[in-house]
């Protein structure tokens, strides 16, 4: 059987250099994965639970539960009431759907465990960060293995710099504290590409098992990483067209690998999610099904048309630099040899089919890019191609170009990055580029509004969108001593509650359609045009002061108000702005 690397003597050449280059990836990627640890650490007291959290650490906590007590009657049904001797501080109910029934629970579990460890045995965490801590695990692993794969890929250099600019992409970082759902499954569902990738390249079947191992991590975080098989499903032909046809005889452990994947990922996805089989086959049948049925009607909408949404993303909150260098990966990656332009073929179906999927008709997505979060890996891995190509071309280069010279441009690239997470700290998942205006630009223009029959979720999610803010507005409120009525221009009351420290007297929350609400003597708001739209933030700013706003890039994340004193008040210039935009 021959060797890919033995097809040509330039090949092999190639193949030794990169071997040479990557001695030292997994030490690198050790350290790099060890400073985002050290980072997370230090800053995740400032990130707050999203909306649909709660209900994901619910469901981890009384999984934890359910492992210490496996013959406890009812102990995992989640149709059934809470045990007797269970509590969780997050109410299953947050969400408007059950979703610790319809979603998987491993990240929630990790999310337990660390939190049992940290905070509930050692006292060194609240249960907030307790929790918060098992994603940042879960993120610094990914990132790990993210270096060293695309290091096996690309080279030292290129995979150093995919994985560096991975680690400071604004949506990576804002993601990574509070999402237990779309940013597990978008960076393992990464990982199973680049180590199928590796598999198929340098034909080693333990990569394609490993594949398996990260396609089974994904969906035990969300369905979007079936999809992983629709990717290969595209590439492996290529793959194979490329480098195997008339060249190199498939092995048995290649082919047995190949075939295996689904069941491996599979048989993890079940073993990982008790609530599916704790209660027998026919029930567990049924738990299922029903998931499947939720997330097939969730991904599912009216819209008979292809929209541009997920390009305008992909364009509009992405930093400059980094869209530059995918861009450059993207436009050289076919003069490369047979085996770059297999990989190159590979990152480009991964960026463009979750974008595509997304823009396709009757496709259902809200929440910016939080539904398609598994093209920011891709697009990371592209930009890291992109300087692995760039120092080729430089090495390389008949005029003695040094491939020093990337030095500074990789550095200008980084303390950009660096830049644009320090502007919107710790609300980065709301960040936009220049080319939007920043937030504020975004706020004034609506780029990511959508229109009917589109659902209306989709609007209004230039900002905090998923009301990571309200740790913030506690802290404040608490600094405060505020006891009495909080009005809040949104919903979900429960989250509060969830958000609020358990050894504080929690006040009442009204929410603005309720009775009482312009009596409150606080107010939340956090724009967004499903509950809290434009026009209703300029009336309540012209009704009450505003005692502390939070904006990031021109762009308000959130603001209270005082009490109604009867006193006329002016709305802050950009409000004004943004309410006669929307009025239109």
């Amino acid at each position: 059987m021959l060797n890919l690397a033995a097809v040509t003597p330039v090949a092999a050449e190639k193949t030794t250099k990169t071997l040479t280059e990557q001695l030292s990836a997994p030490r690198i990627a050790a350290v790099i994965a060890v400073i985002a640890l050290i980072y997370g650490i230090a800053s995740m007291h400032r990130y707050g639970v999203t909306s649909d959290a709660p209900a994901l650490y619910y469901a981890g906590d009384r999984t934890l539960y359910w492992m210490g007590r496996p013959t406890e009657h009812g102990a995992l049904d989640f149709r059934g009431n809470d045990p007797p001797a269970f509590t969780s501080t997050f109410d299953r109910h947050q969400a408007a759907y059950d979703d610790s029934i319809w979603f998987p629970v491993f990240p929630g579990l990790v999310c337990a465990i660390t939190s049992a460890v940290f905070h509930d045995s050692l006292g060194l965490l609240n249960v907030i960060d307790g929790h918060h801590l098992g994603l940042l695990l879960l993120h610094c692993v990914g990132l790990f293995f993210f270096c060293v794969y695309t290091s096996r890929l690309f080279g030292r250099v290129g995979g150093v710099a995919a994985t560096l600019v991975l680690a400071l992409f604004p949506s990576s970082i804002g993601h990574s504290f509070n999402n237990p759902k779309d940013w597990p499954c978008a960076i393992f569902y990464g990982l199973a590409m680049l180590a199928a990738c590796t598999g198929i390249v340098e034909q080693r079947a333990r990569h394609l098992i490993a594949a398996a191992v990260f396609v089974g991590l994904s969906i035990s975080a969300k369905f979007n990483g079936y999809l992983v098989f629709a990717n290969l499903v595209l590439w492996v032909p290529i793959a194979w067209w490329l480098l195997y046809r008339k060249k190199v005889e498939i092995s048995a452990a290649m082919a047995s690998a190949f075939i295996a994947m689904p069941y491996i990922a599979f048989a993890l996805f079940i073993v990982l999610w008790p609530w599916i089989w704790h209660a027998g086959i026919a029930r567990g049948w049924d738990n299922f099904a029903e998931h499947i049925r939720f997330m097939i009607s969730r991904g599912v909408g009216d819209r008979p048309t292809w929209t541009s949404y997920p390009f305008r993303v992909l364009f509009l909150m992405s930093p400059p630099v980094v869209l530059l260098l995918a861009m450059f990966g993207a436009a050289s990656g076919w003069r490369g040899d047979e085996r770059q332009r297999v990989i190159w073929i590979l990152l480009l179906i991964w960026l463009l089919f979750p974008l595509v999927r997304i823009a396709a008709p009757h496709s259902n997505f809200y929440d910016a890019n939080r539904h398609f979060l598994e093209y920011v890996p891709a697009l990371c891995a592209l930009a890291g191609f992109g300087v692995a190509r760039a120092y080729d071309l430089l090495r390389h280069s008949k005029r003695g170009l040094s491939p020093f010279i990337l030095s500074p441009l990789v550095g200008v690239a980084v303390v950009g990055l660096v830049y644009a997470d320090a502007l919107y700290r710790p609300f980065e998942a709301a960040y936009f580029n220049a080319f939007a205006g920043g937030l504020h630009g975004a706020q004034r223009d609506r780029p990511l509004s959508m229109e009917e029959p589109h659902v209306g979720w989709a609007n209004g999610t230039e900002g905090d969108f998923w009301w990571s803010s309200v740790r913030d507005a506690v802290t404040f409120l608490r600094e405060h001593r505020v006891t009495n009525s909080v009005g809040l221009c949104q919903t979900g009351k429960l989250l509060w509650a969830d958000s609020w420290p358990e050894d504080a007297p929690m006040p009442n929350f009204v929410d603005a359609r309720d009775p009482g609400f312009n009596e409150t003597s606080w107010v939340y708001i956090m724009p967004r045009q499903t509950s809290c739209p434009w026009p209703m933030v300029q009336r309540l700013e012209s009704e009450r002061p505003i005692v502390h706003r939070v904006e990031r890039d021109g762009g308000l994340i959130f603001e209270i108000l005082g009490a109604r004193d009867g006193l006329p008040h002016q709305p802050r210039p950009t409000t004004l702005e943004n309410a006669r935009r929307f009025a239109r």
